[in-house]
Formats: C-alpha cells, sequence, structure tokens
C-alpha cells in the first residue's frame, strides 16, 4: 500500500502495550498513535482469553478509528467464537458490531495455509501426515526436559506470550514429572529447615527470631 501508513500488530501484543500504557499513564498517546495510520492490521484475534479490563482497551483502540481509518482482523474463530475471547457478552456484541459496521467479511475456509506448506514440503520424504504441530511439541517439550530456559523456548518457537509456550506447547515428559516430586521434597525440606533457625527455642538460651 504504497503511500499510506500500515501497522501490523498480534492482537495479544497490542493488548499489553495498552495495559503498560495505561499503567504509565501514556493511554491517550497510545491509542492516537495506533489512531493515525491509515490501516492497522491486528492478526491472532480469539486465540486467548482477554481479561475485562484488556478487552475494553481493544475496544478504545477500535472506537478511535471508527468511520475514520480501516481496520483488518485475522481469527480463526466466527464471531459466535469471541465470546471465550470477550467474556462480556454486551462487550462482545459492541466490538463485533463496529467492526462488522460497513466493512467485509472474507472467508477463506477451515484448512490452514501453513499445514498445507508443511505437507506439501514433508510429501517427498513420504511423511505425508506431518503438520506444524507434530513437531512444535516435541521440540518444545525436549527442550524443556533438557533444561532449556522457558523463555528460550518461547523465542525457538515464536511466541508472543510466554503463558502459550508454558501453557499449550509443551508437554509434561514422564521423566520430568519424576523428577520434579523429590526437587520438590528437597525444596520444602530446605525452607522447613530455614523456618526452624529462625524460630529456636528460647530455653535453648537464645532469642527467638
Amino acid at each position: 500500500m504504497k503511500g499510506h501508513r500500515v501497522r501490523y500488530t498480534l492482537a495479544a501484543k497490542l493488548v499489553n502495550e495498552l495495559v503498560e500504557a495505561a499503567d504509565d499513564k501514556q493511554l491517550t498517546k497510545t491509542i492516537a498513535r495506533y489512531g493515525r495510520v491509515d490501516l492497522l492490521c491486528i492478526d491472532e484475534l480469539g486465540y486467548m482469553e482477554l481479561d475485562r479490563r484488556g478487552a475494553e482497551l481493544l475496544f478504545q483502540v477500535l472506537t478511535e478509528r471508527e468511520e475514520k481509518a480501516s481496520v483488518a482482523i485475522a481469527s480463526k474463530e466466527s464471531f459466535g467464537g469471541w465470546t471465550k475471547t470477550f467474556t462480556d457478552p454486551r462487550l462482545c456484541a459492541a466490538i463485533v458490531d463496529r467492526l462488522t459496521f460497513g466493512g467485509t467479511i472474507l472467508e477463506t475456509g477451515t484448512d490452514s495455509y501453513r499445514l498445507a506448506q508443511t505437507r506439501a514440503r514433508a510429501a517427498p520424504a513420504g511423511l505425508r501426515h506431518l503438520g506444524p504441530h507434530a513437531l512444535r511439541h516435541p521440540a518444545a517439550t525436549m527442550a524443556y526436559a533438557l533444561g532449556v530456559d522457558w523463555k528460550q523456548i518461547q523465542a525457538m518457537l515464536g511466541h508472543t506470550m510466554l503463558s502459550t509456550t508454558m501453557d499449550i506447547y509443551v508437554d509434561m515428559v514422564e521423566d520430568v514429572s519424576r523428577d520434579a516430586a523429590p526437587k520438590l521434597d528437597a525444596w520444602f525440606d530446605a525452607a522447613h529447615d530455614d523456618e526452624d533457625q529462625e524460630h529456636v527455642d528460647p530455653e535453648d538460651g537464645e532469642e527467638a527470631g
């Protein structure tokens, strides 16, 4: 779009930025900055639930642009599924109303472009049913089992939110689960020992901590 100002962002990243701006008392400037671009592209809306504050801040951005500038939204969910993202039904209805009024809805179907491309690349190797998640889950799980830091795994998978990596993409392997119990026991034992040292019996001639 030559000559036009376009900005692309993930829905979760935008909401996080708005929350931080509100905390820093910079919300008005941030909303105005998003209001000045000719086209705002928001991707991955509907992938995760937004709390009421985040949803309301996103609503403010959409309201600022209403009938002034264009918004493009990409979502895997139909509008009916947006109630999982915007848990307030009235707020959800208001957002859908603003986006659809005078807008154009393009349905691309349920087939993933990325999945189709991955299968096409895998076919020569005889891996006909290989999908992207077939590789991401084991890779993340093995990295976790080998002690790789969560943030490094997040960067490896290209996730915006650390919670996506921790909650969805890492399956708890048996060895890690087995090792967790003694580690937790050791941690609690150490904490208990520290607590005992802080509270020494006064009858031993020492003051309690």
